[in-house]
Parts: structure tokens; sequence; C-alpha cells
């Protein structure tokens, strides 16, 4: 995960930061109404379906083995989201939220049985003939990172049944969405390549240019199971699995990719006013 933990990741933790503080700022105020703030931390995997293919120019065999050998290469992408949203709750059994996100949408992409002679990608050349003993093998992570804010609504599922220390919603709503970085990440097992634009020899890279282009504007829809568990009076831990399903594809062009996500999202529920407080 230490992908996802670099310094181009931090303005966006401290925009969270910033979206937590007229909040609680707010739920200073002596009010009924029960009022909270969510701040999380959400791994998750995204599970690609081609929604377009144009076959290589160059392939030689049929479209069916081209798909088939896709379906083998893919493999869901595991990425990390950040997320914190401000819940105003109606009565005991619906709620409402309205909520800011930093969300990564991906997969993976595996070729294995690499030769010398084939082409890791246009930027970074062919595979020379000086190797390393074992296996050649190419490891493709397409990311395409969004910054989401989403309206969401909270039905209480213990019904009138009050649980110990517990509080279960269902959670369902939709996030307007905007692609704000579109990369892929290349990383070879048993040879090294030279970066054409450094001259740099190694084993990773980023590259902008991976064939297709990304669609910037998109909606999630979101669904979810939200656990409030009680830790102290005024904060409770958060344990959520969450679905996340974009109602267009990530990207298009010769390979059009909508990746549905599943993930937990992990954190922290900042109680901002008390019950009794009339």
């Amino acid at each position: 995960m230490n992908l996802f933990l670099k310094m181009r990741n931090r303005p966006f933790l401290y925009a969270l930061l910033i979206l937590a503080l007229p909040a609680v700022a707010f739920g200073q105020r002596r009010i009924s109404t029960k009022r909270s703030l969510d701040i999380s931390v959400g791994p998750a995997a995204g599970y690609r379906f081609l929604t377009a293919v144009e076959i290589p120019g160059d392939y030689r065999g049929l479209k069916t083995d081209f798909m088939d050998s896709l379906r083998k290469a893919d493999r869901p992408g595991q990425t990390l989201n950040f997320y914190a949203q401000f819940v105003k709750q109606k009565n005991a059994f619906q709620a409402i939220s309205f909520g800011l996100g930093y969300t990564t949408l991906g997969f993976r992409r595996v070729w294995d049985n690499i030769k010398v002679g084939d082409e890791i990608h246009k930027d970074l050349g062919v595979v020379a003939n000086f190797v390393q003993a074992g296996p050649l093998a190419a490891r493709y992570e397409y990311r395409y990172r969004y910054i989401e804010a989403a309206i969401l609504w909270h039905w209480n599922a213990a019904g009138y049944q009050k649980l110990k220390d517990v509080e279960l919603w269902y959670v369902g709503g939709f996030a307007p969405a905007f692609l704000w970085r579109d990369k892929m990440g290349i990383r070879t097992q048993g040879f090294q390549l030279e970066e054409l634009s450094t001259g740099e020899i190694k084993n990773t890279f980023q590259v902008t240019d991976h064939g297709n282009t990304g669609i910037k504007p998109n909606v999630f829809l979101h669904g979810a199971l939200r656990c409030d568990v009680n830790m102290f009076k005024s904060m409770h831990a958060l344990l959520q699995p969450h679905l996340r399903v974009p109602l267009l594809p990530s990207s298009r062009g010769y390979q059009s990719a909508w990746i549905p996500q599943f993930g937990v999202d992990l954190g922290l529920v900042i109680k901002l006013n008390q019950e009794k407080e009339k």
C-alpha cells in the first residue's frame, strides 16, 4: 500500500481535515438533532470489465483467443480510499450524510513469459539481450484517481430493536465524481529497462500514456452496511463494507474499462452533540 501513501496524496488528507473543522465548530452548538463526523480510510479491490475492445493490428490470432488472454492476465486492483462525511440523524430510523472522498479505481494486468525483444511500453522500449536469471514478467497497475462528493441516505438496520454498543445502518446514495489523475505503473521482474527520458536503469516506472483516454466526469452509486461501535462517549469506531459502482467506464479507447469496487471503510465517528442536549 506504500504506493498510495506518497507525498502526492497528502493534499487530500489535509483537505479532509479542513472539511472537518467547520463541522466540529458547528457541533458545539446545543441542538437536539444528533450529528457526527466520520473520517475513514478504506482498502478496496476493483474488478475490471471491458465494455469495448479493439484487437491490435499486429495480433495474428482469433478475437476469442485475445479476450481469453486478457481474462487470464487481468487481476483485481488493490487501492486505498480516503473519506470524510458529515452525518445528520433525522430520527431513530433515518439519517442523511454529505461527504468528500479521494477514491482510486484500478486493476492489475500481469504479462508472463516475456522474451528478449518484446516491447514493454513504447516509452520504455524492448527487453534487451542482457537479462537476469529466472522468469521474465511485467506487472501493469492501472489507476484512476477521483474526487467525489457524496450524498448518502441511512436507514436503521436494527429497526425497533436496540443493540448494545452497536448501531447498524443500511446506506445508499450517489456521488458526482471527477477524474483527477490517470496513470499506469509498470514493474518488471527478472530484468531492468532504461527510462528513455532520464537514461536511468530501473524496474519501476510511471507512465501517463496507456493507450486509452480517461473519462473525466462520472457518477458513483454507493451501497454499504454501516457498523458504528461505541468506544467512548464522544467517539465511536466505524466498520463499513462498501460497494461503489461507477455509471461510466473510467476510460475509453481500444480497451474501455468499467471498474466496480468493493472495500471496507475503517475509521472514527466523532459525535458532535449528545442526545441529552436540548
